[in-house]
């Protein structure tokens, strides 16, 4: 979607589009949030629309209903739990959650689907189809949020994500994973351990801050978007699994600075090789080096029948001197509700680059891009004088360090010695078929070698430079020595300086 896209003019603008989505109901509010975190298909006045006013009006479960589902789920409620609080903790229209105590005396979130929320989805889906067949342009869009919605109801999953996410996080003091129950959960319950955590959109603005009681919590908004940024990046490139619904009403504010989800049913898995490859661009970002920045870019993308590598490195080149240009703004007087930083404002960009130029971004290079731009918008929220580039330099080096480290161990040594006593072993034979094709006639080497026309332009400009830098330097030593010949009665000296 763009400002001036068709289903942008349709629902008249950011806060139309709000209004729009809260009156088709919980699962186009949804769809709206997870669209919130996607700035590469939506504006900056339409994403800050999104992540500050959307919500979801509902009218919660009463509690004898409510009594009367998690009877049929969890059977003898009494049994189980010492109090379930009658007084809803949240509701959605998809999902509400209650505060209990179990029989064991641990507090517990006990949250579940509401009756008839899968029936009233696959209805929104349809409607959502029904809508993408007037705007084509929009269609991709629709079906990833629909793919996206049907997260929303698989509990199973989301438990899954719960537990793995905690086994990886022990060394991350960021970010606190909640225990879950599996006893006191079902298909359509989830019972998790109660952190006593807030919504991130109580202290996200400095009028709302100033509202909320910060007593227990230890508050610091430049802490707390520290750690956002570097529980984030852990999360991706260290631990190859991480929660990139960073929505404010997902993220959770617990004391001491730390923080966690609401939700975890929007997980995502990073393959381990890919992600040192992102580290390593994400590394090449903070040094600025365009250069080997557009090779690695490039080599994170599939080519297809339209790509075209020139154009890309071209546009590439262009959207990173404007991004270098460009200094971030820490004054908080300054930064409104439309600010975002010159580095995610590049990210976006060049994903647009590579769309533009016929390459195919792949699904989870694009998840990262986003999570990255998501977790610095919240960042920069609370302080401004916090982003990626300050926090996020720290974090990918010692990931990178601690990978070079993982590879020097004796384990992994021993196995690259046997890899290479193998190679030693085959070597007699492959040498031996070196020097029979050679005497045959038959070995060949084949070398293509590419070069971007820029690039190659300063390399000339640049060895141009240092010739012309020998030659001064040579005609400025001949002027100095003494006894130098003549051209008839005029000595050589003023032809020297006229060259110089």
């Amino acid at each position: 979607m763009t400002e001036t896209s068709l289903a942008a003019r349709v629902v008249g603008g950011p806060a139309g589009l709000v209004r729009f989505l809260e009156r088709l109901g919980p699962g186009f509010v949804r769809c709206g949030q997870i669209l919130a975190l996607q700035p590469d298909l939506v504006p900056p006045q339409f994403r800050d629309e999104l992540l500050l006013e959307l919500t979801a009006p509902s009218h919660p479960l009463p509690w004898t209903d409510v009594q009367a589902l998690l009877s049929a789920e969890l059977r003898d409620l009494d049994a189980l739990f010492r109090k379930i609080d009658q007084s809803p903790l949240s509701h959605n229209g998809i999902s509400q959650v209650h505060a209990a105590v179990t029989a064991t005396g641990e507090n517990v979130l006990i949250r579940f689907l509401l009756p008839g929320v899968r029936e009233r989805a696959s209805k929104d889906r349809r409607r959502a189809r029904a809508f993408a067949r007037l705007v084509p342009a929009e269609r991709e869009l629709i079906d990833e949020l629909t793919t996206e919605l049907d997260r929303e109801f698989n509990l199973i999953s989301e438990r899954e994500n719960i537990l793995k996410l905690a086994a990886i996080s022990e060394e991350n003091p960021a970010l606190q994973v909640p225990r879950v129950y599996p006893e006191l959960s079902t298909v359509r319950v989830l019972t998790l351990e109660n952190l006593a955590g807030i919504p991130l959109t109580a202290v996200l603005s400095p009028a709302r801050r100033a509202a909320f009681r910060t007593e227990g919590f230890d508050f610091d908004a430049h802490t707390l978007a520290v750690n956002l940024i570097d529980g984030t990046i852990r999360q991706i490139f260290q631990r190859h699994f991480y929660c990139p619904d960073l929505h404010p009403l997902n993220v959770l504010l617990l004391p001491g600075n730390r923080f966690s989800f609401a939700n975890f049913n929007r997980c995502e898995a990073v393959d381990t090789s890919a992600s040192l490859i992102y580290a390593r661009f994400l590394n090449d970002v903070f040094t600025t080096e365009p250069a080997r920045l557009s090779r690695t870019f490039e080599d994170m993308l599939a080519a297809t029948d339209t790509s075209s590598g020139e154009t890309l490195r071209d546009d590439f080149i262009k959207e990173s001197h404007e991004w270098l240009r460009t200094v971030p703004d820490s004054n908080h007087a300054r930064v409104g509700a439309a600010f975002s930083s010159p580095l995610s404002n590049w990210l976006i960009a060049i994903i647009r680059v590579a769309r533009r130029n016929g390459f195919t971004i792949r699904p989870e290079m694009l998840s990262v891009f986003r999570t990255l731009v998501a977790v610095e918008t919240l960042a920069m929220r609370l302080d401004p004088a916090v982003h990626l580039q300050s926090t996020g330099a720290v974090a990918v080096k010692d990931i990178i360090l601690d990978d070079v480290f993982d590879r020097v161990e004796p384990v992994r040594i021993r196995a690259a010695l046997v890899d290479l006593l193998a190679s030693l072993n085959n070597a007699p034979e492959h040498l031996n078929q070196i020097l029979t094709d050679s005497a045959n006639g038959r070995l060949g080497f084949s070398l293509n070698a590419t070069e971007h026309p820029h690039f190659a332009a300063t390399r000339d400009r640049r060895h141009r430079l240092v010739a012309l830098a020998l030659a001064a330097v040579g005609i400025s030593w001949l002027m100095g020595e003494p006894g130098l010949p003549s051209l008839g009665s005029v000595p050589a000296w003023p032809f020297l300086a006229a060259i110089l």
